[in-house]
């Protein structure tokens, strides 16, 4: 390869890596909101099994 053809390579990886970057900028809130919705679910779930855990051993008693 000559030097010209390597650094017609390297400019289209950095094009890709642009195109690449800006695409995870753009969808980087939407995954930020998922993973907010999937924390707060969680924490509901833990609640509610706290809550349960501790009547079933309310009625056991």
């Amino acid at each position: 390869m000559t030097c010209q053809a390597v650094k017609r390579y390297f400019d289209s990886l950095k094009q890709e890596y642009a195109a690449l970057q800006a695409e995870n900028k753009k969808r980087y809130p939407e995954y930020k909101q998922a993973k907010a919705n999937m924390i707060e679910l969680l924490t509901a779930q833990n609640n509610v099994e706290r809550i349960l855990g501790v009547a079933e051993k309310e009625k056991n008693s």
